[in-house]
Parts: structure tokens; C-alpha cells; sequence
């Protein structure tokens, strides 16, 4: 096998040589994480916009054209009951535009991360021999790939209600039965708990998230932006996002190609450098 079609080195020690001699050793997925995070997110840019890309074929670079300043998030939270720990992200601001790109990064293919929505109905969760605390236990999917991008962007809908609102509570309680189908629910532990009734009058009923206080400034960085997803991950061709991510909006579901872009981790370690023996 090529360089680019070997399998991504789980746990391995990477080292990036500076010009000024003052290497950086980083380790495994965290390591590279970080690398794009702190390197090529904050200092190379150029570099993801030109590699990343859509289903359609279309580069991130087309889609924010000049990038006049940029900032760069490391992990985050967004609530434990809201909307989960984003691995990255980055502002891009243009001349007239602003895009806030969340990043989520695997370091194995997408398929080795993705999980069916584990669907449960009101019916079965309201079963007398349901254990409904083991069930929400054992539910990993806002783990997954596929239920984290789709998590990140129940925030957008959610963060664009609030906006609307004038409010700083984002909350699922506001956005549209459109934009947050049966299907969503049916899959979430979050709303297995209340065997998929949630009250629209009841505010803990609902994933959210305050964003007064120490998430002010996040929230203020969001304003007037456009969100986009950006996946990581080590495949050789691009995932089939388009059947494999449920996304929607205010006008029903979502056409990926628009809103998710994918970048080839093993370009990260190719920027990165050699392996240490």
C-alpha cells in the first residue's frame, strides 16, 4: 500500500520540525488534534481551505473566498444538558461575511465511527419491562461521527431561535417541529428519559444551554455568522454524508453538500511529519 492508503497510526509519536530547531513532539489522535487545532487552524488556514472539500466536489477555499482574519477555538462545552464538547472550531471573517465552522475529527474512517440512530418509540420506552436508565446508559451515538455533526447542528437551530428571540438561553424548546423531527428525538437519550414527551412549556424538558455569563462572548462571536460542519477523518474518498447525516432547518431537511465539508487526516500527517521510530 502507498503512504496515503495505509491505515492511520493509532498510537504513535509524531514529531514536527520548526526551522528555529524547537521541535514539538505530539501523540496519537489527540496529538494530531491538537496540531490542527494550534498549527493549521490557527497559522496555516490556507491550507484546510484549499484541502477540504464538499460531496459536490466544491472547496471550502470557493465557498469562504478571502479570509481577512480568523479565529480559532480548542474544545469546548456547550452545555452538558445542551449540545455536547465541539473538538474545534473557526471563525472566518471576509469583507462582508462571517462563517463559524464547527470541527469534528476521528482518527480512523468514518464508517469505524459511525453508528445507526438507535431508534426507540414512546411505546417501547414506556414498556413496563423497559429499563429506561440502562437504555440511556448505553446509548453512545452523540459519540459517534455521524451524532456528533448532527448534535452541532441541532445547536444552530437551536442558537438561530435564540438570536430570533433576542435571548441567550439556547433552547430546543423554540425550534420548529420541522427542524427537529420524531426522528431526531427517537434517538436522542436526552429525550428517551421523558419517553419522548417533552412539554413545550416545561424549559427543562428541552437540550439547551445559557450562554450569558462566561459563554457571552461565544455567543456574541456567533452573531451574524453562516455555520458549516467540517469532518476529519482518515478515509480515502469522502464519506456519503448525504445518507449517512440527518440534518435539517426551518424548511425541512438539508442538503449536506451546502453545510459539510471533510478533510483527509492523513494530510494532516503528511503536513505534520514523519512517525519517531
Amino acid at each position: 500500500m502507498t503512504e496515503m492508503e495505509s491505515e492511520p497510526l493509532m498510537a504513535t509519536w509524531y514529531e514536527h520540525q520548526r526551522r528555529n530547531g524547537n521541535n514539538v513532539w505530539v501523540y496519537s489522535e489527540r496529538g494530531l488534534m491538537s496540531f490542527l487545532l494550534w498549527h493549521l487552524l490557527a497559522d496555516h488556514l490556507d491550507f484546510v481551505l484549499d484541502q477540504a472539500h464538499d460531496v459536490e466536489g466544491t472547496w471550502l477555499r470557493d465557498v469562504v473566498a478571502a479570509c481577512d482574519h480568523h479565529t480559532t477555538l480548542t474544545e469546548y462545552e456547550i452545555g452538558p444538558q445542551g449540545f455536547g464538547s465541539p473538538d474545534g472550531s473557526v471563525v472566518i471573517r471576509t469583507r462582508d461575511r462571517r462563517f463559524f465552522v464547527f470541527v469534528e475529527a476521528k482518527a480512523g474512517r468514518f464508517q469505524d465511527s459511525y453508528l445507526n440512530p438507535p431508534i426507540m418509540t414512546a411505546e417501547q420506552l414506556a414498556a413496563p419491562q423497559a429499563k429506561v436508565a440502562q437504555l440511556c446508559k448505553d446509548n453512545k451515538f452523540n459519540s459517534s461521527i455521524n451524532g456528533q455533526l448532527e448534535l452541532r447542528w441541532r445547536f444552530v437551530n437551536a442558537f438561530q431561535e435564540a438570536i430570533a428571540a433576542n435571548d441567550v438561553m439556547v433552547t430546543e424548546q423554540r425550534v420548529p417541529a420541522i427542524a427537529l423531527p420524531d426522528a431526531l428525538l427517537q434517538a436522542d437519550r436526552f429525550y428517551w428519559r421523558l419517553f419522548l414527551q417533552p412539554n413545550r412549556v416545561v424549559a427543562a424538558h428541552w437540550r439547551r444551554v445559557y450562554m450569558g455569563d462566561e459563554l457571552q462572548c461565544l455567543y456574541d462571536l456567533m452573531r451574524d455568522c453562516e455555520f458549516l460542519l467540517l469532518a476529519v477523518t482518515f478515509d480515502q474518498d469522502i464519506p456519503d454524508f448525504r445518507n449517512t447525516l440527518r440534518l435539517f432547518d426551518g424548511q425541512g431537511r438539508l442538503d449536506v453538500a451546502k453545510r459539510v465539508f471533510w478533510l483527509n487526516g492523513q494530510l494532516i500527517e503528511a503536513h505534520l511529519g514523519h512517525p519517531i521510530a
